[in-house]
């Protein structure tokens, strides 16, 4: 059905979003699917700087974050000048406009534009609490909030969310609002939008 979707690609393909809206399983399917190589930011930052993005923002601090990000998306730019790619961000790119300008270059922003509260409930599954006021698998942005209960979490997790859903849609040049439905069907609603 979609096999000559080839030739509507005429730009990069930047998704972004919320935190667990599967922006990475579904920018490889597309890469798949359209023969392009495909570029996930977390682990273009990962592979430049020996540590998780994780690690650098709890152990260097969000300015290092920001920095390693801008690093990475320049390199991805650079790496595919003379081609087209799927290119999946992380989930607070929106707070680092030098990375999002990096990128502005290449290609076109894809919102995959889920409910917040929707992501929160997928990350909240994730989180524990093995002992009171200590907690495994939280957000690294998180942390620095220190959060003393798990609906005190979700509370902060969704006021972060829905202000960075308003900030994605303003950059976005094409918002590929999905269902919260299989990834299957989630994935055909974004082929089908591009």
């Amino acid at each position: 059905m979609y096999t000559n979707c080839m030739a509507t690609i005429s730009k990069t393909i930047i998704l972004f979003g919320l935190k667990s809206s599967f922006k990475s399983s579904h920018g490889q399917q597309l890469a798949k699917h359209f023969e392009l190589p495909f570029y996930d930011t977390d682990y273009v930052i990962q592979k430049m700087a020996g540590i998780s993005p994780q690690e650098i923002y709890v152990n260097q601090g969000v300015s290092a974050f920001m920095q390693a990000e801008e690093a990475a998306c320049k390199k991805i730019v650079e790496v595919t000048k003379d081609k087209n790619a799927i290119i999946s961000t992380g989930g607070d790119i929106c707070c680092n406009p030098p990375a999002l300008n990096a990128l502005r270059s290449k290609g076109d922003f894809y919102l995959i534009k889920t409910n917040p509260q929707s992501s929160v409930d997928m990350i909240m599954k994730m989180v524990h609490e093995p002992q009171p006021g200590f907690f495994t698998n939280i957000p690294f942005y998180i942390v620095g909030k220190n959060p003393e209960s798990l609906d005190e979490i979700a509370k902060i997790l969704l006021d972060i969310f829905s202000e960075r859903l308003r900030t994605y849609e303003a950059i976005a040049d094409k918002i590929i609002e999905i269902k919260n439905a299989s990834q299957a069907d989630d994935y055909n609603t974004i082929l089908e939008a591009l």
